[in-house]
């Protein structure tokens, strides 16, 4: 995109940046990382870049995020009763974590609230 649209991807940039330079003064402890605030605008931020680049970027983040979610709902089934850890990268989140709110099989943790009752966080 460089190359071929050098505005568009120029403004892609821009926008990155300034969505984690908006995070960075937002963030002031773990549990702001992992909150609905932070969820809904690394949200945006992935709507925008599959909105400039397109069919590529959108369908192969979905299917990466759908794969790790199927993952995980795979080693829930495969041991029942027991707590399951799901890692993924800040911008898989908001998907990955739509896709397993998605029926009544898996209870999520709220992170933010479980980290801000176990971390002391400077305010």
């Amino acid at each position: 995109m460089a190359q071929d649209d050098p505005p568009r991807a120029d403004a892609m940039e821009q926008y990155r940046k300034a969505t984690y330079a908006a995070l960075t003064v937002y963030w002031k402890g773990p549990a702001e990382v992992h909150d609905g605030d932070t969820e809904q605008m690394i949200a945006g931020l992935k709507s925008y870049e599959a909105a400039l680049v397109g069919s590529v970027e959108r369908d192969g983040s979905r299917a990466w995020d759908d794969y790790a979610a199927a993952m995980t709902r795979k080693a829930v089934r495969e041991h029942p009763g027991k707590r399951v850890l799901q890692i993924t990268g800040l911008e898989n989140l908001p998907r990955v974590r739509a896709a397993l709110r998605e029926g009544d099989d898996i209870e999520l943790v709220d992170m933010a609230a479980w980290l801000r009752a176990r971390v002391t966080e400077k305010r």
